[in-house]
C-alpha cells in the first residue's frame, strides 16, 4: 500500500519476463536439479520434488500478497520445477497456493481499510470464473499445447507491460 508506483511500473515487467523464463525451462532446471542432487532424493514421489521448489514458493507467496500482477505465471514456474515440468499438477498445487496467498493479503488489506469493494468483488467474480474455466481447459488441452500457450501469453504481458510502463512514458 506504501510503495511507490514507480517501483511497480519498473518491476512488473522483469517479473513477469523472469516468471516466462522460469516456466520455459522448467523441465530442464529440474532435470539439472535432479543431477545435482544426485536424484531419488527424500520427499520424490510420482516423478514429483517439492524441495525443489520451496525456494521460490515464500518469495512468490509475498509477492503475491504484495501485488499479485502475473502471479499464477510465477507460481507455475516455480511449482513446475517440484512437478518435473509437469503443468497439470503444478497447475493444481498453483491454484491452491495463489488462493491461500491472496486470500491472506486480502484480508489484510481488508481489515487495513484498503480495499475499494465494488472493485474488489468484480475481481473476486473475475477470478473465480477465470480458475473454473481454467481448469477445465486444462482437463482437454494437452499439457504442451498448454504449456506453449502459458508461455506465449507470459511473452505477451511482458512485452505489454514492457511497453506499457517503460516506452511509453518516454515518449
Amino acid at each position: 500500500v506504501s510503495t511507490p508506483l514507480s517501483t511497480f511500473k519498473l518491476l512488473v515487467p522483469l517479473l513477469l519476463g523472469l516468471a516466462t523464463v522460469l516456466f520455459s525451462f522448467a523441465k530442464t532446471v529440474a532435470r539439472f536439479m535432479e543431477r545435482g542432487a544426485g536424484g531419488g532424493r527424500e520427499g520424490q514421489r510420482g516423478g514429483t520434488n517439492w524441495a525443489k521448489a520451496v525456494w521460490g514458493i515464500v518469495p512468490v507467496s509475498i509477492y503475491a500478497g504484495y501485488f499479485g500482477a502475473g502471479v499464477s505465471a510465477l507460481f507455475l514456474a516455480v511449482l513446475s520445477v517440484g512437478a518435473s515440468g509437469d503443468y497439470r499438477v503444478a497447475n493444481s498445487v498453483k491454484n491452491l497456493l495463489a488462493g491461500l496467498t491472496v486470500g491472506f493479503a486480502s484480508a489484510v488489506y481488508a481489515i487495513s481499510g484498503a480495499v475499494i469493494w465494488p472493485v474488489a468483488l468484480l475481481l473476486i467474480c473475475g477470478t473465480v470464473t477465470g480458475a473454473w474455466f481454467g481448469t477445465m481447459l486444462a482437463k482437454i488441452i494437452p499439457r504442451e499445447a498448454m504449456r506453449i500457450l502459458i508461455i506465449l501469453i507470459g511473452i505477451a504481458l511482458t512485452l505489454v507491460y514492457a511497453y506499457r510502463f517503460w516506452v511509453l512514458p518516454l515518449l
